[in-house]
């Protein structure tokens, strides 16, 4: 496997066009068609490295900054990766069975108040995931770009945990899916608008941040304007004070120019060590991931609140369990009237 991400980025673009590739650690040997000839002004055949001795003896370096791996970056952007895939399906052999699948639930899931029972073996289904990656671009004295990715839950647009995604990363995708085995509908309008609200919410962080680290830059230039612009005043009130009547007032127009100059000067370095953004997104996949659905039980005495848990195979968890009522991710309360969370117990009281 190419150690160098910016070269396996290339590389897969490469044969994802239709190049031949033969692949080592640290070098490629490639075949391009001649649309990518064309495109990138390379030869049919060549050699890249992301090692600039291997370079030396005739290959491309192929590092961040070179046109051929700037110009596929921004083809990809532009075209955009839409689509959904499937996780491959686990042998029927490593399924959890219902009684392992109860015992997590019971050590996972904390009801107050209620106990978890199942009484029906789990449903294979396909759960949802949605997986968004935007480009923000940052203007701060300067302008640069950075990718964020973020993975939510296809349901509830929650943004799922870090063994979630790793686990989804970790298998080959397929395009279709098994058969039989059914969807959990996907609530994409949600999902879309948490996922984008919780890259505005990274990208805004990254941008303070950017604020804070450039104060001190933005003090720098602006002593220096202040140091600049009170060495012009003081020069001015000097030469007002020894001139001669007639000529007063000239030099006090020009100190009271120069002082709305200082203002304006001074607006200028702040308005330019303020951060902006905007954000593009380019990816939208939608991943059904293998899961059982687990029909439970919420016990209180008597009284049996229904829902449905959804085990993720690859991960080896639920899916977060979100309030009936009010769609939060919060510890459950199994109450006399009803099944919610802290605040819908206490609102279904009052």
């Amino acid at each position: 496997m190419i150690r160098d991400p910016a070269m396996r980025f290339w590389v897969e673009y490469a044969e994802a066009e239709g190049a031949l590739c033969e692949a080592e650690a640290e070098t490629a040997e490639l075949i391009l068609p001649s649309a990518l000839q064309r495109a990138f002004a390379l030869p049919e055949t060549i050699t890249v490295t992301s090692d600039p001795d291997v370079a030396e003896e005739g290959a491309l370096l192929l590092t961040i900054g070179h046109p051929a791996l700037d110009a596929a970056a921004a083809r990809v952007l532009a075209r955009g990766d839409v689509g959904r895939a499937f996780l491959p399906w686990p042998p029927p052999s490593s399924r959890a069975s219902r009684e392992t699948l109860l015992a997590n639930a019971r050590a996972a899931i904390g009801i107050d108040h209620g106990r978890i029972d199942a009484e029906r073996d789990p449903l294979p289904v396909y759960y949802p995931l949605l997986r968004v990656g935007a480009l923000v671009t940052y203007t701060l004295d300067d302008r640069f770009q950075e990718c964020e990715d973020v993975w939510v839950d296809g349901c509830s647009g929650h943004v799922v945990s870090r063994g979630i995604v790793n686990a989804a990363r970790s298998h080959a995708v397929l395009s279709q899916r098994e058969a039989g085995v059914a969807l959990v509908p996907a609530d994409l309008s949600r999902a879309v608008g948490a996922a984008h609200a919780a890259i505005d919410e990274r990208a805004a962080r990254r941008a303070s941040a950017l604020e804070r680290q450039a104060q001190l830059g933005l003090r720098d230039e602006q002593q220096r304007a202040e140091s600049y612009y009170d060495e012009v005043l003081a020069a001015l009130e000097h030469r007002r004070t020894a001139a001669p009547p007639e000529r007063r007032p000239l030099l006090e127009a020009r100190a009271q120019a120069t002082e709305l100059e200082r203002r304006r000067r001074l607006r200028e370095i702040a308005a330019k060590f303020e951060s902006s953004r905007s954000i593009a997104p380019y990816r939208l996949n939608l991943l059904f991931a293998p899961a059982l659905a687990l029909a439970v039980d919420v016990r209180r005495g008597e009284r049996r609140y229904p829902i449905t848990l959804h085990w993720l195979v690859a991960a080896g968890c639920f899916a977060p369990l979100r309030c009936p009522r009010c769609d939060a991710l919060e510890t459950l309360v199994a109450g006399r009237s009803q099944l919610g969370c802290r605040r819908c117990a206490t609102s279904a009281q009052g």
